[in-house]
């Protein structure tokens, strides 16, 4: 009888704890007992019946209704044997008022109309479209009669225009992808689901973007834009109870409005083309920058030796002519003659030279170098 228990258990016919009341149990054990009874009757009448002679019983009325109405119980009774797959989850109402939900595998309820059982897919991704609205084959066999393009997308300017924070408008269409992630809030607590989160994604990504700058939603600031929708969107619809789930927002377009977006990409293309020319400056820069600084490092270094060089060669004679001073102090005409000769070495090395003899006079005829082109004496 526990099974029994836990079927009849509820808010009627129980008490306040959800137990089953001893008036119920004694009804239903009453009940059993009653068509037990009746079904042996039956059973022992028919064996006494004599189908082997030439007469025919004709069978009692009431007997037979015991029969059809036991049968007819015992099949109402094994209707309430449902399976729920997995992925689902049923919610079970008595009398229209829920009574609890119940997982994969083989479940039992009372059978209608006591009790009715709503199976909710967990694991569906469903998906709501803001901005746009996608048609199906009848509505684009329509618009093709009515002379219209082919597209499967229809826009819905009166969603995707909106303000960014900097006072311009962006058009943009994307889509929410969501889950139920519990049924019996997702029956119970939301007349229209899919206008609940229609709405909600509507007011979330208006409010999100006018915190924003139309550069953020057409550039690199997208994602940081759908997280900041999806939390914003998970928020209120926990808020609401609503047992739903946001698995993710997918862009499908963000651009600016038809008759400024000619002109927007005129501005973009010049703004990629004054990028274009930075990266080449910079990277112009970057090259001759270093080479520049070898170069100025080798002079330096090349202008220190030759400091160096010029210090030491300084010095070097500095104290030649102190060594050639002090030797003239010790003796003069001897240095004399020596620095003349010295000096005399130094200028006639790479001259052509005549010598001649001091006694000679005018004796000798003047030398004329006729082989000489260039040096003529």
């Amino acid at each position: 009888m526990s099974s029994l228990t836990n079927i009849f258990s509820g808010p009627w016919g129980d008490d306040k704890s959800g137990k089953t009341s001893e008036k119920t149990e004694k009804i239903i054990k009453e009940t059993i007992l009653d068509f037990k009874k009746e079904a042996e009757r039956v059973r022992k009448g028919s064996s006494n019946n004599n189908y082997g002679g030439g007469d025919f019983e004709v069978p009692n009325p009431n007997k037979l209704f015991a029969i059809v109405l036991v049968a007819g119980v015992a099949l109402w009774l094994a209707s309430g044997f449902y399976k729920i797959t997995p992925g689902e989850e049923g919610v079970v109402l008595r009398f229209g008022k829920y009574i609890q939900t119940t997982q994969p595998g083989l479940n039992y309820h009372l059978p209608s109309p006591i009790e009715t059982v709503i199976k909710v897919n967990t694991q569906l991704d469903n998906s709501t479209e803001i901005g746009f609205r996608s048609l199906g084959k009848a509505a684009r066999y329509y618009a093709n009669r009515r002379g219209g393009n082919d597209s499967d997308i229809r826009d819905v300017p009166s969603e995707s225009l909106m303000l960014t924070g900097d006072q311009r408008i962006v058009d943009l269409d994307f889509e929410v992808l969501w889950r139920v992630g519990n049924a019996k809030d997702y029956l119970f607590n939301l007349e229209n689901p899919q206008k609940t989160i229609h709405d909600v994604a509507e007011t979330a990504i208006r409010e999100v973007i006018g915190t924003h700058k139309l550069d953020d939603a057409l550039t690199d600031g997208k994602t940081k834009i759908k997280n900041e929708v999806r939390d914003l969107m998970s928020k209120v619809l926990d808020d609401y109870k609503s047992g739903i789930i946001i698995t993710g927002l997918q862009w499908r377009q963000v651009q600016p409005p038809a008759p400024v977006k000619q002109a927007f990409l005129d501005v973009k293309a010049a703004l990629k083309d004054a990028d274009r020319m930075r990266n080449e400056a910079e990277g112009y820069a970057n090259d001759i920058i270093p080479k520049a600084k070898g170069q100025a490092e080798q002079i330096l270094q090349d202008a220190d030796a030759y400091a160096q060089s010029k210090v030491a060669a300084a010095k070097g004679e500095a104290d030649r002519f102190e060594q050639q001073l002090k030797a003239y102090n010790q003796a003069k005409s001897i240095t004399e003659k020596r620095l003349y000769i010295e000096a005399m070495e130094e200028v006639l090395a790479n001259s052509n030279k005549v010598i001649m003899s001091k006694n000679a006079g005018g004796n000798v005829l003047p030398y004329l170098p006729l082989d000489k082109k260039n040096n003529v004496r």
